[in-house]
């Protein structure tokens, strides 16, 4: 008997057990990239660790280092204006291309760690002329403040994006630590229609202030 295209097709139900599988399974290929990035994570650790053992009286030795965090920022934080953007814009294409953009947001914790060495290279703008006007612990308390706000909206971003998914991914798998935890992150989404327009509310919202965060963070950085 030959199967018919109807019972052919995948139903959304194999997709989500599908999906849920590549979570739960990890291969070989799946470990290899990860020790290959962990790797390469610990030689920048050691390389960082090194340059901090000659400390911050030359600053311009940090110049690499303060130039690679701006190129960083500029992708990392920009990436995800693009899903703002296309969600604002209501496009229907975009969604093969708003989920690895969102992505970006996750790594906006990484810039923030990276920011952290150069607060000992900025000088203050204690008498000096700059755009503070006096203003106390600046600038580096405004810049921090501007840069954590941003990656937390970002986050939240993020994370509401996602609430379908990890809520569908909660339904799908069976009993375990990893359905407990994705209980916890979905909460009590249940995909109702109350549901879906809050969270395109919250997404509207949070785009908005992420965009205008970002126009923050980048002219003060």
């Amino acid at each position: 008997m030959v199967d018919s295209p109807e019972t052919m097709a995948p139903t959304p139900q194999k997709v989500m057990q599908d999906a849920a599988g590549l979570v739960v399974r990890s291969g070989r290929r799946f470990w290899t990239v990860t020790f290959i990035v962990g790797a390469v994570f610990l030689a920048g650790i050691v390389a960082f660790s090194l340059r901090m053992r000659d400390g911050f009286e030359d600053r311009a030795s940090w110049g690499y280092y303060a130039a690679m965090f701006a190129y960083l920022l500029a992708i990392v934080a920009s990436a995800p204006l693009v899903a703002v953007g296309l969600r604002l814009a209501k496009a229907d294409w975009r969604r093969s291309l708003t989920r690895p953009a969102e992505l970006f947001a996750a790594l906006g914790l990484f810039t923030v760690l990276l920011f952290i060495p150069l607060l000992y290279l900025v000088p203050g703008a204690e008498r000096q002329s700059t755009i503070w006007l006096g203003w106390p612990y600046a600038p580096h308390l405004y810049d921090t403040l501007a840069l954590v706000m941003l990656v937390v909206c970002g986050s939240l971003f993020l994370y509401t994006s996602a609430l379908p998914d990890l809520a569908a991914l909660r339904d799908t798998l069976g009993p375990g630590w990893k359905k407990r935890w994705l209980s916890r992150l979905a909460g009590r989404w249940q995909g109702s229609a109350r549901h879906w327009r809050l969270q395109r509310g919250a997404l509207a919202l949070f785009g908005v202030f992420y965009f205008m965060l970002l126009v923050l963070v980048q002219a003060l950085i």
